[in-house]
C-alpha cells in the first residue's frame, strides 16, 4: 500500500490500531505515489475531509498542518533519518548532513530516480545539477525561510560555498580506547568514534560538541581527508596561526540519540530523558510518576504581533497535535509570547488532570523559569522596566501553577537549547502566514487558543498597554511591585 502522508493522529491513532488508516503512521513508511502531479503537492489537511498532501520532502511549500505532524513524527522516532528529512532539518537549522556526503542530501537523485518518473509531464526538463534548480519548473512551489529565502537558493549557496576552517596539530598521543567503550551515545550514531591521535598529524576542527555535560570536545577531521571526522581530546591539539579552505565540509550526525533509553513504546519520559536523567529538583524521571512533557516557542515581530506553538504530550497513549495561533499585539521582546506558551500549555494541564501527576514544561526563552518559578524554586520578580511590563503574565502563570499545586499537580519549567526546541518551525510558519495574510489566522492553527482564554487576552491586552506606555514615557511599576510583594515574594 502506498502512503504518501503522515496520519495526523500520530503513531497512537486508533483507527491504525485496528488497521482502518491507510496514512503512515512512520516515516520510513512514506513514499511517493504512483502518479504525480501539481496538485498532489497541495496539502488540504487542515480543513474537515480535505485531501492530505505529498510529505516527502523535495524543497516544496509545507501547510501549518504538514510541519506540525512531520516534527512529532521526529520526535516519536529515532535517527538515523531519510536524506530527505535531513535536507528538511538542515535547512531549518535542525541538523547538518553526513560527513562523507558534501553537498544535496541526495536531491538530485531522488528528482532523478523517483519523481520525474512519476511525474507524466510532456517534454519535462531533466534538472541535472543543484544549479538546475532554479530554471527549473518544478511541479510545486518551493518553501521559503524566515528571511524569505527560497529553499533552492539557499542549496544552491550550500553547494558552492567554500569555508576556512582552523587547523591543529597534534602535540601529544593518546590512545582513546576507554573513550570508545565508556562514552554514551547522547551525541548521535557517531557518539563513539575517537581519532588515536599521532603527535604531528594534522587535522582540521569542524565542530565542539555542546549541552549540560560533554562539552568543548572537538570533533574534527583528517587534514587530507576531510571526509573522514570522529571526536578528539581538545587538550592534545595546538591550533595553528593559518586556515584550510574546503568546500563545506559537515559535522556528521549528531542529533541526540535515545540509544541509551530505548524502549518498545514511545513514552513522554523518552523525550524529557533525551535532554535530562533527572528534573530540575533533583529527582529520577523515572521515578516521576504519570510525566507529562510539554514544549512550547514563539516567534515574534516587535511592535506588530507575535506566533505561539505548543505541545503537552500525555503520559498516556493518546493522539496527539501540535497547536499553534497568531496574534496581532503591541509587544516586544520574545519574553512575553513565550509566557503565552507556557500558559497555554498549563491551560491543557489544567483541563486534564487525570491524565498526569507531574509535568516538565520545556520553555526556550531562560527568563520564563526565572520569573515563575515552580515548587523546586521561588519566582524571581523582574529587575527593569521592560520586565515589569510583563507582569500580568507572568502573574497568571504563577497563578495557575499554584492552582494545579492545591490540586497535588506540580509543573518543573526548564529552559531548553532551542536546537532540540521541536516547536520553533511550526511557530516560525505560523507567523510567516499571519504575517503574509494580514494577521488573520492560519489554516490549521488553534485560533480560540488565546481568545478562548479570558483571564490570558485580558493580560495581553494589559501588557500591549503597558508596552505603549513604556515607549512614551508614562509607565509605573509601582502597583506591580506592591502586589508581587503581596502575593509572591514570601511564596505564599
Amino acid at each position: 500500500m502506498v502512503m504518501y502522508a503522515l496520519c495526523k493522529h500520530g503513531p497512537n491513532c486508533q483507527r491504525h490500531q485496528s488497521s482502518k488508516c491507510g496514512f503512515a503512521h512512520r516515516i520510513n513508511e512514506l513514499s511517493l505515489p504512483h502518479e504525480v502531479f501539481p496538485n498532489r503537492f497541495v496539502d488540504e489537511s487542515d480543513v474537515r475531509e480535505g485531501r492530505a498532501g505529498i510529505d516527502v520532502w523535495f524543497g516544496q511549500t509545507y501547510t501549518l498542518a504538514q510541519h506540525s505532524r512531520l516534527r512529532l513524527y521526529i520526535e516519536h522516532e529515532e535517527p538515523p533519518f531519510p536524506d530527505w528529512l535531513r535536507m528538511y532539518l538542515w535547512f531549518y537549522g535542525k541538523e547538518k548532513d553526513s560527513p562523507s556526503k558534501y553537498e544535496d542530501f541526495g536531491l538530485m537523485e531522488r528528482i532523478r530516480d523517483d519523481l520525474l518518473p512519476k511525474w507524466n509531464r510532456v517534454r519535462q526538463r531533466r534538472p541535472v545539477a543543484v544549479s538546475d534548480l532554479e530554471t527549473w519548473n518544478a511541479p510545486f512551489g518551493w518553501q521559503a525561510d524566515e528571511y524569505d529565502v527560497p529553499f533552492y537558493k539557499r542549496l544552491i549557496e550550500h553547494c558552492c560555498q567554500v569555508v576556512p576552517y582552523d587547523v591543529l596539530t597534534v602535540k601529544e598521543a593518546i590512545d582513546m580506547s576507554w573513550y570508545r567503550t565508556n562514552t554514551s551515545m547522547h551525541w548521535g550514531a557517531d557518539s563513539r568514534r575517537y581519532f588515536d591521535l599521532v603527535p604531528g598529524e594534522r587535522y582540521v576542527l569542524i565542530d565542539e560538541s555542546k549541552g549540560e555535560v560533554g562539552s568543548g570536545w572537538y570533533w574534527v577531521a583528517h587534514y587530507d581527508s576531510p571526509h573522514v571526522c570522529a571526536w578528539a581530546s581538545p587538550s592534545h591539539f595546538e591550533r595553528q596561526r593559518y586556515e584550510k579552505k574546503y568546500r563545506r565540509l559537515n559535522p556528521g550526525h549528531m542529533w541526540p540519540s535515545m540509544e541509551e533509553w530505548k524502549s518498545e513504546e514511545w513514552s513522554s519520559h523518552s523525550i524529557a530523558k533525551r535532554f535530562w536523567h533527572t528534573a530540575p529538583d533533583g529527582t529520577d524521571l523515572d521515578k516521576l510518576p504519570k510525566l507529562a512533557v510539554c514544549f512550547s516557542d514563539a516567534s515574534v515581530c516587535d511592535r506588530v504581533g507575535f506566533a505561539v506553538s505548543f505541545l503537552c504530550s500525555m503520559p498516556t497513549k493518546e493522539e496527539w497535535s501540535m497547536p499553534c495561533c497568531a496574534h496581532k499585539l503591541y509587544v516586544c521582546g520574545s519574553e512575553a509570547p513565550e509566557l503565552t506558551g507556557c500558559i497555554l500549555n498549563l491551560y491543557v494541564l489544567k483541563g486534564r488532570p487525570w491524565s498526569w501527576e507531574t509535568a516538565i514544561l520545556y520553555v526556550d526563552n531562560n527568563k520564563v523559569p526565572l520569573h515563575v518559578g515552580d515548587h523546586t524554586r521561588p519566582a524571581v520578580s523582574p529587575t527593569l522596566p521592560c520586565g515589569w511590563v510583563l507582569y500580568p503574565l507572568i502573574r497568571l502563570a504563577i497563578r495557575l501553577l499554584r492552582e494545579l499545586a492545591k490540586e497535588n499537580k506540580y509543573v518543573l519549567l526548564q529552559q531548553l537549547n532551542r536546537k532540540y526546541m521541536i516547536c520553533d518551525t511550526v511557530a516560525k510558519e505560523c507567523m510567516r502566514t499571519a504575517r503574509d495574510n494580514n494577521w488573520t489566522h492560519p489554516p490549521g492553527s488553534a485560533s480560540m487558543s488565546i481568545v478562548g482564554q479570558k483571564r490570558l487576552k485580558e493580560a495581553l491586552d494589559e501588557v500591549s498597554e503597558n508596552q505603549k506606555k513604556l515607549e512614551r514615557g508614562g509607565f509605573s511599576s509601582r502597583m506591580y511591585k506592591q502586589d508581587w510583594d503581596l502575593w509572591f515574594s514570601a511564596r505564599k
